[in-house]
């Protein structure tokens, strides 16, 4: 790392891209071993001890209380329901429609902002949202055509994860802007 001078930051930035890219499939398997409940504690209460190891415990004074109240019921909802939308699946596939789901928050996230900011944007945000949109309602429909009554029928096989998987977008987005200070 030492020779990497001013390129060490774009490295760390891509090792955490595909890192982030793994964690829905490292999900997924480890949910197949353990089951969905015990999957998702387990993977969480490991990731908990090797980040107070690194990081060390914090300080929760060091905190506003209603942000870590607010913000954290938000974020532990929104993993719970993710994880367990990952391992109640019926198959991989299923899965990977979890995942694309949850990458509705950022969407969300945009236009929530700039709904409630008031402020004058650029007219493309919105189709980009759009866009987001319809990118998650394809890969949903999988390969059949995309279409209302093919949507209606994947989501049909397994309501309870799809459920699952929207709501988690909704607590994704509640989380990104929940208040700070």
């Amino acid at each position: 790392m030492a020779g990497l001078g001013s390129n060490k930051y774009t490295l760390f930035g891509v090792m955490a891209i595909l890192m982030w890219s793994c964690v829905m499939a490292l999900t997924r398997d480890i949910a197949e071993l353990f089951g969905p409940i015990g999957g998702a504690a387990l993977m969480y209460t490991v990731s908990t001890l090797a980040l107070a190891l690194v990081m060390g415990v914090p300080r929760l004074s060091d905190f506003n209380t209603r942000y870590l109240l607010f913000g954290g019921a938000l974020f532990v909802a929104y993993e719970i329901l993710l994880a367990l939308a990952l391992g109640m699946a019926n198959d991989r596939q299923q899965a990977m429609e979890m995942a694309v789901i949850n990458y509705l928050w950022p969407a969300l996230t945009v236009l929530f902002a700039v709904l409630s900011s008031g402020r004058k944007v650029n007219v493309l945000v919105y189709p980009s949202v759009v866009l987001a949109f319809i990118g998650v309602v394809w890969c949903i429909s999988g390969d059949s055509t995309l279409s209302i009554e093919s949507i209606k029928s994947n989501i049909a096989t397994n309501p309870i994860t799809y459920s699952m998987a929207f709501s988690a977008a909704l607590f994704g987005h509640s989380t990104a802007t929940s208040p700070r200070q």
